[in-house]
């Protein structure tokens, strides 16, 4: 009588005269009753594979607060200039922020005061957050459109892991503080009705020297939306 046992190399099944392991299929036809102890040793595999990916994910959500946590410790304890974490808005989450703003002195935007959204994705800080103004207050400027979506190339292709919270706000400063005239951006009207309600989903052009956010728009800002 032929008897089948386990390869030891690639946890296939062997039988006698076999010079290799039998596939699921055929091992199947050739011996029934060990077609079920293959399908239970891929389902053990399986479940430590599903359970490294799981410890995966809990270690990058651990991350993502203790790197959340310490950067509002710094906007708390350090804000910039103008800058203010409203408190009420992390009271329930840690990965969705409102930060307040006012127009810093000598600028066209001085005593305004506006409202900076933040939300923070679960791959933070490798992927940028999502910034954008909200409230009743949007500022007029060329690359802030009114529907508060921002065009500035460090939250998106210029973002890295290095940078923070505090690197966008700064960031955000000094792009009101350098406006030389309150204007919308030329194609404002179509991209508020065509746009996707998150900033990250359009591809923004960028062009100019450093620290330019100018916005070049090519055949209509629907071409440029991801879906």
């Amino acid at each position: 009588m032929l008897t089948s046992h386990l390869c030891s190399s690639c946890l296939g099944l062997l039988s006698p005269g076999l010079t290799g392991c039998s596939t699921v299929p055929d091992f199947a036809v050739m011996h029934p009753a060990s077609a079920s102890q293959l399908s239970s040793i891929h389902t053990k595999y399986t479940k430590i594979d599903d359970d490294v990916g799981g410890w995966k994910s809990l270690t990058r959500k651990l991350a993502r607060k203790k790197r959340l946590q310490k950067e509002l410790l710094a906007l708390q304890n350090d804000p910039p200039p103008g800058m203010t974490l409203n408190e009420k808005s992390v009271q329930n989450s840690i990965t969705q922020w409102i930060v307040d703003m006012e127009g810093a002195p000598g600028t066209l935007y001085e005593g305004e005061k506006f409202q900076l959204l933040f939300k923070f994705s679960s791959r933070y800080p490798f992927d940028s957050p999502q910034v954008m103004f909200t409230g009743e207050n949007i500022p007029i400027h060329p690359h802030v459109y009114s529907n508060g979506h921002i065009c500035l190339s460090i939250l998106t292709e210029d973002w890295s892991p290095a940078l923070s919270v505090q690197s966008v706000c700064l960031s955000i400063i000094s792009m009101l503080s350098s406006c030389k005239e309150k204007r919308r951006p030329p194609d404002n009207s179509f991209y508020v009705r065509t746009c996707n309600k998150n900033p990250k989903k359009t591809k923004w052009w960028y062009h100019g020297g450093p620290g330019s956010v100018v916005t070049q728009l090519i055949v209509g800002c629907a071409l440029l939306i991801k879906h």
